[in-house]
């Protein structure tokens, strides 16, 4: 079994968020490219790396950006599992998610040819529980609430700015 986020914690941040008409999850990432495809990108207190195949002129030492969308993705659907087996008191078993997603690459390099973004993405969540029937009944919440998801779904506006030696030269918004 596996143990899931305290149920009585949970239920303390939700009762301030709704005291408070609610909160935001803000996030300020950082990257900045060391060598070849080579970046290092900073988020809190942690460091990762992002990298792509020789055959895009990467050294293949760590996941692609699109791996890492569709962690976050994957991140995400965990954690609305657990959250809501944890409210409802559903035991976990064992949850194991596979993703598969793809994107052209030709568009990358000529946007002419296509879009560059994700063209599928399939997700599978393999769940073990006791009350199968209770968790079912949570999927549209789970589906609905989960913000990495929704942001796939929907488009959301981006703001692009680009500064070229100490000059801005582009701001825009984009809808993606």
């Amino acid at each position: 079994m596996v143990d899931l986020p305290p149920k009585a914690t949970l239920e303390k941040t939700i009762d301030g968020l709704r005291s408070n008409g609610g909160g935001t999850a803000d996030f300020e990432i950082s990257a900045r490219l060391i060598n070849g495809l080579r970046t290092e990108v900073k988020v809190g207190g942690h460091t990762l790396y992002i990298d792509g195949p020789a055959s895009l002129g990467g050294a293949d030492t760590a996941p692609r950006p699109g791996a890492y969308a569709l962690v976050a993705l994957a991140g995400c659907i965990t954690f609305m599992f657990a959250w809501h087996a944890s409210l409802n008191d559903i035991a976990i078993n064992s949850l194991h998610i596979m993703i598969r997603g793809s994107h052209d690459l030709l568009p990358m390099f000529d946007p002419e040819t296509g879009w560059p973004g994700f063209r599928n993405v399939e997700v599978e969540v393999n769940v073990s529980t006791d009350k199968p029937e209770e968790l079912s009944k949570l999927l549209n919440v789970i589906k609905d609430g989960a913000p990495i998801l929704q942001s796939f779904i929907k488009p959301i506006p981006v703001k692009l700015r680009a500064v070229i030696n100490e000059r801005r030269i582009r701001d825009e918004v984009v809808m993606i």
